[in-house]
């Protein structure tokens, strides 16, 4: 399902290389993937592919589809297949739902979408699962560029009504890392702040050394009536 996607780094750079987002039965998931993987690759290199059974016999893995565009040849069902085939139905629109909001509120960072079916008694295929490519590598250590990056992937992991407990835990990773970014950016803002404030102090100390030098001069300057002081503060 998921591995470890990294941990918070002082550098911010690299965060997260890369996920997907599946679809299980309690919601979508994000699962790790290599970094430039397209999805159609990583399904192969998962040992998924079209036409491709799993160990049950009944449910295989293709990119894209619906289960109107698989359908067999139609047969006369009991009550009970009845039921199944309206199950697979409903689970079919939930994943579909599930992983379009995964894609909308990813935006840039989200890839194409890959669905797993089972047949049902009706001998059509339903669709019971899916996967999403998503890009969680930094693409530089800009602190603003990798805080705009997770926001999007926290985003994407809640997007769904019913986020699974692996969205939630990528999403708390990706918060880490959130975090992170804010609080680089942060010393950095700070440390520009105290650059600023010692050239200004450095200003206003030669501004005084001006004005005392021009005091003394004009305290120092012989006259018959007074002493002036020609300067001005």
């Amino acid at each position: 399902m998921i591995g470890s996607v990294g941990a918070p780094q002082t550098s911010l750079n690299p965060y997260l290389q890369s996920a997907s987002l599946n679809s299980a039965r309690a919601g979508g998931v994000f699962a790790p993937s290599a970094l430039g993987v397209e999805p159609a690759q990583q399904a192969q290199g998962n040992g998924a592919g079209r036409g491709l059974l799993d160990q049950t016999g009944n449910t295989r893995k293709v990119e894209g589809g619906s289960s109107a565009a698989k359908a067999g040849p139609q047969t006369d069902l009991t009550p009970e297949e009845e039921a199944e085939v309206e199950r697979l139905k409903k689970r079919e629109e939930e994943v579909k739902a599930h992983e379009a909001a995964h894609a909308a509120a990813g935006g840039g960072v989200t890839g194409g979408i890959s669905y797993s079916y089972t047949t049902g008694p009706d001998n059509k295929e339903y669709i019971t699962d899916g996967e999403i490519q998503i890009n969680t590598s930094a693409g530089g250590s800009d602190p603003a560029s990798v805080i705009a990056k997770m926001e999007a992937v926290i985003r994407s992991a809640y997007a769904p009504a019913d986020p699974s407990s692996k969205d939630r835990q990528v999403a708390a990773q990706a918060q880490q890392i959130l975090a992170a970014a804010e609080l680089q950016a942060k010393e950095q803002k700070s440390a520009e702040g105290e650059a600023d404030t010692s050239g200004d102090a450095v200003a206003q100390e030669g501004g005084l050394s001006s004005i005392l030098s021009q005091a003394i001069k004009a305290y120092e300057a012989p006259t018959t009536d007074r002493r002036q002081a020609d300067f001005s503060i």
